[in-house]
């Protein structure tokens, strides 16, 4: 199990997140309320960025926390996490739209498949946008992976 994330995998989960409306934004020039739960999740990434774990260059290094409801922070400070919040939104999605309209494409054959099929297996998209598969870490290699004892169910 992986207990620590960078920043960049932060910013490419939160980027992948916003990767929905924005392609919405490209190809049908419309938006709808399919993205909203990936809004949420974007949101609640870059807001912990900002007030938890200090990965943002205008707020620093400090914890920013809510007991019970009461900020512990002022009004001043809140109106500055908001702010930052959605700076480093419009970033990230700034950074998605370009990703996406370098590798139009891409988009539109994956597109096309969505509308056909609605959903994709990793390996349906490898082989629609003729990419290789990204490769899968394992702590262990397979030999070692054998050689654990198994633990009995109780």
């Amino acid at each position: 199990e992986k207990y620590i994330t960078t920043k960049e995998e932060m910013e490419a989960t939160v980027m992948s997140a916003l990767g929905g409306r924005v392609a919405e934004e490209i190809i049908f020039n419309a938006l709808t309320t399919g993205a909203y739960s990936d809004f949420q999740n974007a949101n609640r990434i870059v807001r912990n960025m900002v007030t938890k774990y200090g990965m943002s260059p205008e707020l620093g290094t400090i914890i920013y926390s809510q007991q019970y409801g009461d900020f512990e922070y002022s009004q001043k400070t809140a109106e500055k996490i908001d702010a930052e919040v959605q700076r480093l939104t419009d970033l990230y999605h700034r950074k998605t739209r370009e990703l996406l309209e370098a590798n139009r494409d891409k988009l539109e054959k994956l597109a096309e498949a969505l509308i056909a099929k609605e959903t994709l297996q990793a390996e349906e998209v490898y082989e629609l946008l003729n990419i290789a598969p990204r490769k899968m870490h394992n702590l262990l290699d397979k030999k070692e992976e054998k050689e654990l004892p198994v633990e009995a169910e109780e």
